[in-house]
């Protein structure tokens, strides 16, 4: 369940970043500091890491083939890749 929602809320701060940040924030410092559970640990450094990194990169880790929606506006990840 823990697995499940960290993807989930990773995958939500890339549609909706400016809603999602403070909460995604939060749940990997919870993540990182609980070691009990090492799977979700070492998938919240994963997340942590490649988010300080490389933006896109952290993109195409939980939305390897992201499918089209009818909102026309770009997600977190679209509005990065776009040239300036």
């Amino acid at each position: 369940m823990r697995l499940e929602l960290l993807c989930a809320a990773t995958k939500l701060f890339f549609k909706r970043p400016a809603e999602m940040q403070h909460m995604l924030g939060r749940l990997l410092e919870a993540a990182i500091a609980d070691a009990s559970f090492t799977d979700v640990h070492d998938r919240a450094m994963m997340y942590y890491r490649m988010l300080q990194s490389d933006v896109n990169a952290a993109c195409q880790v939980p939305n390897p083939n992201p499918t089209p929606t009818p909102n026309p506006t770009p997600t977190a990840c679209q509005a990065r890749a776009l040239p300036p």
